[in-house]
């Protein structure tokens, strides 16, 4: 998988799609991203790198519960592959 803003955008585009807001803000959260569950509002390091951005989503994509079919297909297929290549590591 190429880490292009193409494949950020549509990250977040599936977070979206679940109900959870994207914001991107300065703060010192440990691993670079916060969640606020009850919220539904994910906070991503911005100082962070397009890549790092994406890495970050990589790792918390997985273990958030998502309602998949909120998604469309292609968004849903990829979805499966982050979760695949999760459980493979």
């Amino acid at each position: 998988m190429k880490l292009t803003k193409k494949l950020l955008e549509r990250l977040e585009d599936i977070l979206k799609a679940c109900g959870y807001r994207v914001r991107y803000e300065r703060g010192t959260f440990s691993g670079g991203f916060c969640v606020l569950k009850k919220e539904r509002i994910v906070v991503l390091n911005k100082i962070f790198t397009i890549e790092g951005r994406i890495n970050l989503l990589l790792d918390l994509l997985p273990q958030l519960e998502l309602d998949e079919t909120m998604l469309e297909e292609d968004d849903r297929q990829l979805l499966q592959k982050i979760r695949t290549q999760a459980q493979a590591a």
